[in-house]
Protein backbone atom coordinates (compact mmCIF):
# COMPACT_ATOMS: atom_id res chain seq x y z
CA UNK A 1 0.00 0.00 0.00
CA UNK A 2 1.60 3.62 -0.67
CA UNK A 3 -0.26 5.80 1.98
CA UNK A 4 -0.11 9.35 2.45
CA UNK A 5 2.98 10.78 4.43
CA UNK A 6 3.81 14.27 5.39
CA UNK A 7 7.24 14.52 6.27
CA UNK A 8 8.58 18.01 8.02
CA UNK A 9 12.09 17.61 7.66
CA UNK A 10 14.23 20.08 9.66
CA UNK A 11 18.31 19.35 9.68
CA UNK A 12 20.36 21.29 12.17
CA UNK A 13 21.98 23.51 9.99
CA UNK A 14 22.25 22.75 5.85
CA UNK A 15 23.39 18.81 6.45
CA UNK A 16 21.47 15.96 6.70
CA UNK A 17 19.01 16.30 3.83
CA UNK A 18 20.78 15.08 0.53
CA UNK A 19 18.97 15.29 -2.14
CA UNK A 20 18.84 11.95 -3.30
CA UNK A 21 17.15 11.13 -0.06
CA UNK A 22 14.41 13.31 -0.72
CA UNK A 23 14.68 11.78 -5.00
CA UNK A 24 14.08 8.21 -3.10
CA UNK A 25 11.23 9.35 -0.82
CA UNK A 26 9.80 11.28 -3.75
CA UNK A 27 8.77 7.83 -5.92
CA UNK A 28 5.96 6.89 -3.60
CA UNK A 29 2.99 8.72 -4.88
CA UNK A 30 1.26 10.26 -1.76
CA UNK A 31 4.05 12.04 -0.03
CA UNK A 32 4.92 15.86 0.92
CA UNK A 33 7.77 17.63 1.89
CA UNK A 34 8.10 20.44 4.44
CA UNK A 35 11.67 21.62 4.46
CA UNK A 36 13.41 24.22 6.53
CA UNK A 37 16.09 25.26 4.34
CA UNK A 38 19.09 27.31 6.34
CA UNK A 39 19.54 29.61 3.33
CA UNK A 40 21.67 32.51 5.92
CA UNK A 41 24.33 29.38 6.44
CA UNK A 42 24.01 27.98 3.19
CA UNK A 43 25.08 31.75 1.94
CA UNK A 44 27.58 31.89 4.49
CA UNK A 45 29.66 28.81 3.12
CA UNK A 46 28.38 28.12 0.33
CA UNK A 47 31.64 29.05 -1.62
CA UNK A 48 33.99 27.42 1.22
CA UNK A 49 36.33 24.70 -0.69
CA UNK A 50 35.56 22.46 2.24
CA UNK A 51 32.08 22.56 2.22
CA UNK A 52 32.03 21.65 -1.42
CA UNK A 53 31.09 18.19 -1.06
CA UNK A 54 28.09 19.09 1.41
CA UNK A 55 27.14 21.45 -1.08
CA UNK A 56 26.82 18.78 -3.80
CA UNK A 57 24.75 16.73 -1.35
CA UNK A 58 22.40 19.37 -0.73
CA UNK A 59 21.63 19.93 -4.26
CA UNK A 60 23.13 17.35 -6.49
CA UNK A 61 24.35 19.75 -8.66
CA UNK A 62 27.89 21.65 -8.89
CA UNK A 63 25.87 24.66 -10.36
CA UNK A 64 25.80 26.19 -6.75
CA UNK A 65 29.56 27.58 -7.57
CA UNK A 66 28.11 30.15 -9.52
CA UNK A 67 26.76 31.96 -7.01
CA UNK A 68 30.09 33.32 -6.97
CA UNK A 69 28.22 35.62 -9.88
CA UNK A 70 25.79 37.50 -7.82
CA UNK A 71 26.11 40.58 -6.31
CA UNK A 72 23.97 40.99 -3.36
CA UNK A 73 23.41 38.95 -0.44
CA UNK A 74 19.72 39.61 -1.71
CA UNK A 75 20.79 37.64 -5.50
CA UNK A 76 22.74 34.78 -3.62
CA UNK A 77 19.20 34.22 -1.79
CA UNK A 78 17.45 34.56 -4.50
CA UNK A 79 19.35 32.38 -6.50
CA UNK A 80 19.94 29.21 -3.80
CA UNK A 81 16.50 29.15 -3.56
CA UNK A 82 15.17 29.07 -7.26
CA UNK A 83 18.22 26.54 -7.69
CA UNK A 84 16.78 24.29 -4.66
CA UNK A 85 13.19 24.20 -6.25
CA UNK A 86 14.47 23.69 -9.64
CA UNK A 87 16.51 20.72 -8.44
CA UNK A 88 13.15 19.48 -6.59
CA UNK A 89 11.69 19.15 -9.61
CA UNK A 90 13.69 18.49 -12.38
CA UNK A 91 16.28 15.88 -9.97
CA UNK A 92 13.89 14.90 -7.06
CA UNK A 93 10.92 14.21 -8.98
CA UNK A 94 8.01 16.67 -7.01
CA UNK A 95 5.33 18.27 -9.61
CA UNK A 96 5.07 20.95 -7.35
CA UNK A 97 7.34 23.25 -5.29
CA UNK A 98 6.94 26.27 -3.29
CA UNK A 99 9.30 28.04 -1.13
CA UNK A 100 8.13 30.06 1.69
CA UNK A 101 9.89 32.70 3.32
CA UNK A 102 10.41 33.15 7.12
CA UNK A 103 9.47 37.41 7.84
CA UNK A 104 10.19 37.23 11.29
CA UNK A 105 9.86 40.10 13.92
CA UNK A 106 12.58 42.65 13.75
CA UNK A 107 14.37 40.51 11.51
CA UNK A 108 14.28 42.61 8.17
CA UNK A 109 14.17 41.80 4.37
CA UNK A 110 17.01 39.38 4.80
CA UNK A 111 15.79 35.70 5.87
CA UNK A 112 17.41 33.32 7.79
CA UNK A 113 14.90 30.23 6.83
CA UNK A 114 12.45 29.16 3.82
CA UNK A 115 9.89 26.57 4.25
CA UNK A 116 9.91 24.65 1.36
CA UNK A 117 7.06 22.61 0.07
CA UNK A 118 7.08 20.31 -2.41
CA UNK A 119 4.40 17.59 -3.54
CA UNK A 120 2.99 15.59 -6.29
CA UNK A 121 -0.07 16.68 -6.42
CA UNK A 122 -1.98 19.93 -6.70
CA UNK A 123 -4.22 19.38 -3.89
CA UNK A 124 -1.52 19.13 -1.95
CA UNK A 125 -0.12 22.43 -3.45
CA UNK A 126 -3.11 24.18 -2.84
CA UNK A 127 -3.85 23.41 0.58
CA UNK A 128 -0.58 24.15 1.75
CA UNK A 129 -0.53 27.84 0.12
CA UNK A 130 -4.14 28.47 1.46
CA UNK A 131 -2.95 27.40 4.81
CA UNK A 132 0.24 29.70 4.80
CA UNK A 133 -1.90 32.19 3.56
CA UNK A 134 -4.17 32.16 6.73
CA UNK A 135 -1.24 32.43 8.72
CA UNK A 136 1.34 34.76 7.31
CA UNK A 137 -2.02 37.05 8.99
CA UNK A 138 0.46 36.31 12.42
CA UNK A 139 3.43 38.19 13.24
CA UNK A 140 5.66 35.46 11.77
CA UNK A 141 4.11 36.27 8.26
CA UNK A 142 5.31 34.18 5.28
CA UNK A 143 6.53 34.83 1.50
CA UNK A 144 5.98 32.95 -0.96
CA UNK A 145 9.15 33.08 -3.33
CA UNK A 146 10.76 31.02 -6.24
CA UNK A 147 8.02 31.69 -8.53
CA UNK A 148 9.29 33.15 -11.57
CA UNK A 149 7.54 36.66 -10.95
CA UNK A 150 8.46 36.58 -7.64
CA UNK A 151 6.12 38.66 -6.21
CA UNK A 152 5.23 38.67 -2.67
CA UNK A 153 3.04 36.06 -0.77
CA UNK A 154 -1.03 36.99 -0.69
CA UNK A 155 -0.83 40.99 -0.91
CA UNK A 156 -3.98 42.76 -2.56
CA UNK A 157 -1.57 45.33 -4.79
CA UNK A 158 -1.01 41.98 -7.13
CA UNK A 159 -4.58 42.08 -8.10
CA UNK A 160 -4.10 43.92 -11.09
CA UNK A 161 -0.78 42.13 -12.55
CA UNK A 162 -2.59 38.82 -11.85
CA UNK A 163 -5.57 40.04 -13.88
CA UNK A 164 -3.60 40.72 -16.82
CA UNK A 165 -1.77 37.41 -16.19
CA UNK A 166 -4.86 35.69 -15.98
CA UNK A 167 -6.68 37.27 -19.61
CA UNK A 168 -3.38 36.54 -20.90
CA UNK A 169 -3.62 32.89 -20.46
CA UNK A 170 -6.99 32.56 -21.36
CA UNK A 171 -6.40 34.47 -24.37
CA UNK A 172 -3.84 31.60 -25.03
CA UNK A 173 -6.93 29.01 -24.88
CA UNK A 174 -8.94 31.36 -27.79
CA UNK A 175 -11.24 30.31 -29.44
CA UNK A 176 -11.83 27.15 -26.77
CA UNK A 177 -12.82 27.16 -23.84
CA UNK A 178 -10.71 26.28 -21.02
CA UNK A 179 -12.44 24.72 -17.26
CA UNK A 180 -11.91 26.94 -14.20
CA UNK A 181 -10.11 24.01 -12.30
CA UNK A 182 -6.94 24.76 -14.78
CA UNK A 183 -7.44 28.48 -14.35
CA UNK A 184 -6.44 27.96 -10.69
CA UNK A 185 -4.33 25.46 -10.77
CA UNK A 186 -2.13 27.24 -13.61
CA UNK A 187 -2.83 30.64 -11.23
CA UNK A 188 -1.81 28.60 -7.74
CA UNK A 189 1.51 27.26 -9.42
CA UNK A 190 2.28 30.73 -11.60
CA UNK A 191 1.36 33.64 -8.80
CA UNK A 192 1.49 33.57 -4.96
CA UNK A 193 -2.40 34.31 -4.68
CA UNK A 194 -5.22 31.73 -3.68
CA UNK A 195 -7.86 31.17 -4.71
CA UNK A 196 -10.21 34.02 -3.76
CA UNK A 197 -8.35 36.60 -5.17
CA UNK A 198 -8.41 34.51 -8.34
CA UNK A 199 -12.24 34.49 -8.76
CA UNK A 200 -12.19 37.96 -7.59
CA UNK A 201 -10.20 39.17 -10.72
CA UNK A 202 -12.11 36.45 -12.79
CA UNK A 203 -15.20 38.55 -12.10
CA UNK A 204 -13.39 41.25 -12.95
CA UNK A 205 -12.22 40.25 -16.44
CA UNK A 206 -16.32 39.35 -16.87
CA UNK A 207 -17.21 42.58 -15.64
CA UNK A 208 -15.20 44.21 -18.00
CA UNK A 209 -16.51 42.16 -21.20
CA UNK A 210 -12.55 40.63 -21.25
CA UNK A 211 -14.14 36.82 -21.05
CA UNK A 212 -17.10 35.01 -20.55
CA UNK A 213 -18.14 32.40 -17.56
CA UNK A 214 -20.45 30.21 -18.09
CA UNK A 215 -21.63 28.71 -15.02
CA UNK A 216 -23.49 25.54 -14.12
CA UNK A 217 -27.17 26.57 -13.81
CA UNK A 218 -26.88 25.59 -9.64
CA UNK A 219 -23.67 28.55 -9.49
CA UNK A 220 -24.17 32.19 -8.68
CA UNK A 221 -23.30 35.10 -11.25
CA UNK A 222 -21.34 36.58 -8.49
CA UNK A 223 -18.70 34.17 -8.22
CA UNK A 224 -16.89 30.92 -10.48
CA UNK A 225 -16.31 27.84 -9.23
CA UNK A 226 -15.77 24.31 -10.45
CA UNK A 227 -17.49 23.01 -13.28
CA UNK A 228 -17.50 26.61 -14.76
CA UNK A 229 -15.67 27.44 -18.12
CA UNK A 230 -14.19 30.00 -18.97
CA UNK A 231 -13.68 32.20 -22.67
CA UNK A 232 -11.64 34.67 -24.37
CA UNK A 233 -14.36 37.07 -25.60
CA UNK A 234 -11.95 40.39 -25.29
CA UNK A 235 -10.07 42.33 -28.78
Amino acid sequence: SNPPIFFFIDPFGYTGLPIETLKRVLRYPLIELFINLDVYDIVRFCEDQQKETRMYELFGTNEIKNIGKCGTSEEKYAFIINLYKRQLLEFAGAHYAVPFRVNAPGQGARPRYYLVHASKHFAALKLMKDNMAKTSQSDYKFEAIGIPTQRSLFELSEAMELRADLESYIKSFAPDFIDYASIEEWAYINSNVVSKTIKEELIELEKIHRISIVRRPTQRKNTVTDGAIVKYIGN
